[in-house]
């Protein structure tokens, strides 16, 4: 079902201001829930000695999106050495555009 609304020329300004607002708080919520399934992708494909690395994964929300991060004291070590987040980097990215758009369509 379509919408549509009747547009002044006076209100067409504040009109656009509010939808473009709208967007964007939209995608930002799209942007963190795609975090979120990013955060999976990774834990999936994190190795596993103890544990500990595969469960340190967080995910936080920033005034900018998200942000996902591994406070294990030796991750950067694992990841230079095995590349477990670089290898699933483009399968990050896709599931975080698909949800930016999940959450914009009008």
């Amino acid at each position: 079902m379509s919408v549509i609304r009747k547009v002044t020329l006076a209100s067409l300004s504040g009109q656009l201001a509010a939808d473009i607002r709208r967007a964007g708080s939209q995608a930002m919520s799209g942007l963190r829930s795609g975090a979120c399934r990013a955060q999976a992708i990774v834990v999936g494909n994190t190795p596993v000695d103890t544990g500990r690395l595969k469960s340190n994964h967080r995910t936080t929300d920033t005034s900018e999106g998200a942000e996902i991060t591994n406070a294990t004291p030796y991750a950067g070590i694992v990841e230079h050495r095995q590349g477990y987040v670089a290898d699933v980097l483009p399968e990050m990215g896709k599931a975080i555009v698909a949800e930016i758009e999940r959450a914009v369509k009008p």
